[in-house]
């Protein structure tokens, strides 16, 4: 049964608003450097996402065979949600750095005490920075997190749908 364009397009914000939903706990996630949390939040946006393409190829079967070249990331996206659901969980590289922060004060005998800080009120700073990555190599070295390719999936995906009720 064909949805008329109306149905569609409903049906299509819900699934987009949830895998903002998911894309964003993804975010907050990779903060907290949290990975099994992560991996939950991610396999949801990988079901909830490919659901809105699948819409579309299943109600406008020719608007999708002309227009999905310009979803460029669907085939990275498809394939991590095929292995997540059909052969193992997916897996991403997790990776942390941290650091320290220091203040300083420089004296020169021969000069008046200049004190010199970068935080505030003379306090060492510590912390970490989680990023989490597919485990292809590739994407590592090219800087592709896994969130920032959604934001840009999903910004995609919703072109198609802006595209739709034009």
């Amino acid at each position: 049964m064909k949805l008329n364009k109306e149905k569609l397009l409903e049906n299509m914000s819900k699934k987009i608003n949830q895998s903002n939903y998911f894309l964003s706990q993804m975010e907050e996630k990779e903060i907290e450097g949290d990975k099994e949390g992560f991996y939950y939040v991610y396999s949801a946006f990988l079901s909830s996402s490919r659901s809105v393409l699948q819409y579309i190829e299943t109600h406008r079967k020719n608007f999708y065979k002309r227009n999905i070249k310009n979803v460029t990331l669907k085939e990275k996206f498809r394939v991590e949600r095929n292995i997540d659901i059909h052969v193992e969980p997916s897996e991403s590289l997790n990776v942390g750095t941290s650091y320290i922060t220091v203040s300083i004060e420089v004296v020169n005998p021969e000069k008046p005490a200049i004190a010199s800080s970068s935080t505030p009120s003379g306090q060492n700073v510590t912390g970490n920075v989680y990023q989490f990555y597919f485990k292809n190599e590739s994407d590592l070295i090219n800087n592709n997190r896994i969130v920032e390719m959604a934001k840009v999936y999903m910004s995609q995906i919703e072109q198609l749908k802006d595209k739709i009720n034009s």
